[in-house]
């Protein structure tokens, strides 16, 4: 009996430890909901545009602690909806909860007629909020080089968006912050306008010609200021002929 005592005892303790490892994990691991008692601090990580305070308001966090359950995913789509999250997910692990959220990255401003939006690194293209869209981040946006689009089409086309960024991009890594604008015709060639007025024509949209030009753009611009008589334009033909328009 005494034996049978004993392996039963001990049979009782695995499975007592089993359900307190069990208990225990279950705990630890994400719910599919869960409420804010007994939480201790909520973080917020990868927001760049968005504030925590935002990202928590647009989640749907209540103000103050309560005992009404919160569900994760009806939290997350919530997020989404906002036009600079791409993703997020949120959850709870003992006394703390994390919200993460992925966000799309706005570079420049782009205009087509009277549309405005943010072209991102992705080429995504964002709509703009002149009410909202306010800070140190769209401060900045708004001194580069503002992107063109000849017709609401070719938001269309990612290949063309795709190439404005890089464009965008080279004039800002040539010169900082002294190209007006960037416009793009139908035809995919590109027409550069210095905040003094200057013109660049850089032409057909071929990827090696195009990359040709952008290298010599720099010395093109400087070579043309250099002149005695004020140059009002320069026409790329191609990287090595470059004429200029009093």
């Amino acid at each position: 009996m005494k034996k049978y005592a004993a392996v039963g005892f001990l049979l009782i303790a695995v499975i007592s430890a089993i359900v307190v490892g069990a208990a225990a994990i279950a705990y630890a691991l994400p719910r599919k909901s869960f409420t804010l008692e007994g939480v201790r601090r909520i973080t917020v990580v990868g927001n760049n545009i968005r504030s925590a305070r935002e990202v928590l308001k647009l989640a749907g966090f209540p103000d103050q602690p309560t005992a009404q359950r919160l569900s994760p995913k009806l939290m997350s789509d919530a997020l989404r909806k906002d036009r600079f999250v791409l993703g997020s997910s949120i959850t709870r692990e003992g006394d703390a909860v994390l919200v993460r959220v992925s966000e799309v990255r706005p570079y420049f401003r782009m205009v087509i007629g009277a549309q405005r939006y943010w072209l991102c690194r992705d080429g995504e293209a964002i709509l703009m909020d002149p009410q909202r869209d306010k800070g140190m981040l769209f401060d900045e946006l708004r001194k580069r080089v503002t992107v063109r689009l000849a017709a609401k089409q070719m938001l269309e086309d990612p290949q063309q968006l795709a190439q404005a960024v890089y464009i965008a991009m080279r004039l800002e890594e040539t010169l900082p912050l002294q190209f007006a604008e960037l416009r793009l015709g139908l035809d995919g060639k590109a027409d550069i306008v210095m905040r003094n007025g200057f013109v660049i024509q850089l032409g057909e949209p071929d990827p090696k010609e195009l990359e040709g030009k952008l290298a010599v753009l720099g010395k093109a611009i400087r070579c043309a200021r250099s002149m005695k008589e004020p140059i009002k334009k320069i026409i790329f033909e191609d990287s090595t002929h470059v004429t200029a328009s009093y």
